[in-house]
């Protein structure tokens, strides 16, 4: 079906923005998102065939079925989507810019995409909800932790009640920053400004709320966001005009250093 859509259509009028054509990054949800779909879907059918059998009376009791279904509900699902959350989000907005239905494999794509929309803020809804529901007294209880832990895994929750989201918050962040990516390209300084903002409250809120159970971790996260955001700072000095050519010289360095010291600690 993609071959037939290069031979009849071309795809001049589906390009992607100028950041993901210079990649060779095509905006077709297949392409981009439909394996991450597909993972995720198959995990929560598999945890809703798990719960269906158990329902079976003699297998009630089976301890393969009620090990699948303390790690399916909600360890496995949970972690696969929120390390495949920002992936997915990208392949969904770069979809939505060319929503169609006039070609097969286009309505294959779009469709996907709206099911892939629905399953990624249903989840995320889900997800967040459960965080509300329960205090971190409660979801530091051993039975609740195996079942829960992968939300706030690595998290000291005595600290204050707002570090649970921590995760989450991650994921909101990435989510939200591939969106103005894609349907922002046109205002890049818009886009440099979000990203700051971003990281001036994810700063904020990992100071103020949140200590990894690991100590050099937390030092090494704190450190990276920090030489992120000095990069991000410079990326927005650089677009204003300036007469001396020095002047962009000395902030692009100090901007590639910032980012690349981030990347290494």
């Amino acid at each position: 079906m993609y071959k037939h859509l290069l031979d009849d259509d071309g795809l001049e009028e589906f390009e992607p923005p100028g950041k993901f054509k210079e990649y060779d990054i095509v905006p077709f949800f297949i392409k981009n998102g439909g394996t991450i779909l597909v993972i995720n879907l198959t995990l929560l059918l598999i945890l809703l065939l798990t719960l269906g059998l158990k329902r079976i009376e003699f297998l009630k009791q089976n301890k393969i079925l009620r090990y699948i279904k303390v790690a399916f509900k909600w360890t496995i699902v949970a972690r696969t989507f929120l390390e495949n959350g920002i992936p997915l989000s990208l392949a969904v907005f770069l979809q939505l810019r060319i929503m169609r239905f006039d070609n097969l494999y286009l309505a294959f794509c779009s469709g996907l995409c709206i099911a892939a929309a629905v399953l990624l803020f249903g989840m995320l809804a889900f997800l967040i909800q459960i965080l509300v529901k329960r205090d971190n007294k409660r979801l530091a209880l051993p039975l609740i932790r195996r079942i829960f832990g992968t939300l706030y895994e690595g998290v000291i929750l005595e600290n204050s009640t707002g570090a649970k989201y921590y995760h989450i918050l991650i994921l909101v962040r990435g989510i939200l920053f591939v969106g103005i990516l894609v349907l922002l390209q046109s205002s890049p300084v818009i886009q440099i400004v979000w990203t700051i903002f971003s990281n001036v409250f994810l700063i904020y809120y990992m100071f103020k709320c949140v200590v990894l159970e690991d100590s050099k971790l937390n030092i090494i996260a704190r450190i990276k966001e920090i030489l992120i955001l000095v990069g991000e700072i410079c990326l927005l000095l650089l677009s204003a005009k300036a007469s001396s050519e020095d002047y962009y010289n000395i902030i692009g360095w100090i901007m590639v250093g910032a980012l690349c010291s981030a990347i290494g600690i």
